[in-house]
């Protein structure tokens, strides 16, 4: 098992490196289970920082999933050069203050709030390893940090605990109009119990650290970027965030 892992996590680390970009996993590389699909999330980025964690605040109880990022973008700096044309998303993100290291039992809601700080608008960048994202299973997707290739924080903060963050509005424009499409998001109280399920399911992975960033799932797109921009994301209450896309 720990050979087949392995090498599902050798072949997505190349198809990032090389830009050569397979239909999915053999059939014999594919993961059984979403533990085994965490195994290799944890393979391809062993030895990079954890910069943050990406959840879906509006998954049903019991049927979260989340992947470890590790290229963070500065606010108004440029996407990495090189590769496919990527997906954007408007998420809201929230700062990580207090360590939540592995322990025995779980932790209480009340806990993890107090180790979360503040909220700021985030760019997520979307760029899957596989030919087309949409065309894999979902373990085959789980596998490949459901699709993550970055992120961008916002430089404001907000205090998100003040206010539904249901409510807020999510906006993405290319500084001539406004693009994405029609808004979404969870709840306040849906995205901290994801983020309570994250603070457990991480026990296993060294735990949720001081610093780190978890956006918390799209409230504009995907939107896929056709060419050159410079994009601003914006959530109402909260702040914004700007990324380049170079020319390719």
């Amino acid at each position: 098992m720990t050979d087949t892992l392995t090498a599902a996590a050798e072949l997505l680390a190349r198809a990032a490196a090389t830009g050569e970009r397979p239909a999915d996993l053999p059939g014999d590389l594919v993961p059984a289970d979403a533990a085994a699909a965490y195994r290799v999330q944890d393979l391809v980025v062993a030895g990079r920082p954890v910069l943050g964690w990406k959840i879906a605040a509006t998954a049903a109880d019991g049927a979260h999933s989340c992947a470890p990022m590790v290229l963070r973008i500065e606010d108004g700096g440029s996407l990495p050069a090189g590769g496919a044309l990527p997906e954007l998303e408007v998420e809201i993100a929230i700062e990580v203050i207090r360590d939540l290291p592995p322990r025995d039992g779980a932790y209480a809601a009340d806990e993890v709030d107090a180790a979360l700080g503040q909220a700021a608008a985030a760019i997520e960048v979307l760029g899957s390893r596989y030919a087309v994202r949409k065309a894999v299973g979902p373990l085959s997707g789980l596998a490949d940090a459901q699709s993550n290739a970055g992120f961008v924080i916002g430089a404001e903060r907000a205090d998100w605990r003040s206010r539904e963050i249901a409510d807020c509005v999510a906006s993405l424009s290319d500084g001539s109009a406004e693009i994405g499409g029609t808004n979404a998001g969870g709840s306040s109280a849906r995205t901290l119990a994801a983020l309570v399920w994250l603070a457990n399911h991480a026990q296993a992975r060294g735990g949720l650290k001081a610093g780190q960033w978890v956006i918390t799932g799209a409230r504009r797109g995907p939107v896929e970027i056709a060419g050159p921009a410079t994009l601003t994301a914006g959530v109402s209450g909260i702040g914004t965030a700007t990324l380049v896309i170079p020319a390719r």
